[in-house]
């Protein structure tokens, strides 16, 4: 690595090219990411690139503006939240609807210190099935959300019983 970083300051020192070229860029810009370059070069384990980030956050980049307003703040950041836990769930192979599904009808029955095995890297699907719950979100996903204020209505419902029960 040091006779690589030693050969960019050698070039770029030379007056052969112009700094504004191809080669002046790519040496500049070498040179001024030689920290992390020499990191990335150090730990194997380092992505040299985050496109997996960016693929996860590009549906909800494409998305912005159908969800431009969620009626308050609180709303936005619920839906953030929300959007979050399935993104994490989509990218350790977890079913989208199946997991949250779970994951609410199991939530109210769990003690604090057992939150954590409902984590998209650690759930396992429970083998009591959430059929209130799951009878409410399917009818809701069947409207195709034609019928907003009594899908929200029914789901608050269900998830009031379970917590109560």
């Amino acid at each position: 690595m040091n006779e690589l970083f030693d050969l960019y300051r050698e070039v770029q020192n030379r007056n052969d090219f112009l700094p504004k070229s191809g080669l002046g860029q790519a040496v500049a810009y070498a040179l001024n990411n030689e920290t992390a370059l020499r990191q990335y070069c150090d730990n194997g384990w380092l992505a040299i690139d985050n496109n997996v980030s960016e693929r996860a956050v590009k549906p909800f980049v494409q998305g912005r503006k159908n969800w431009l307003f969620f009626g308050s703040p609180a709303a936005a950041k619920r839906s953030s939240v929300i959007m979050t836990v399935l993104a994490s769930a989509n990218r350790n192979g977890l079913n989208e609807l199946e997991y949250p599904i779970d994951v609410l009808y199991r939530l109210p029955k769990l003690r604090r210190n057992e939150y954590e095995q409902l984590l998209p890297d650690r759930w396992v699907k429970s083998d009591e099935p959430p059929t209130a719950f799951a009878a409410v979100v399917r009818q809701a996903i069947a409207n195709n959300g034609k019928n907003e204020i009594n899908i929200k209505t029914g789901i608050e419902n269900s998830v009031m019983e379970l917590i109560t029960s």
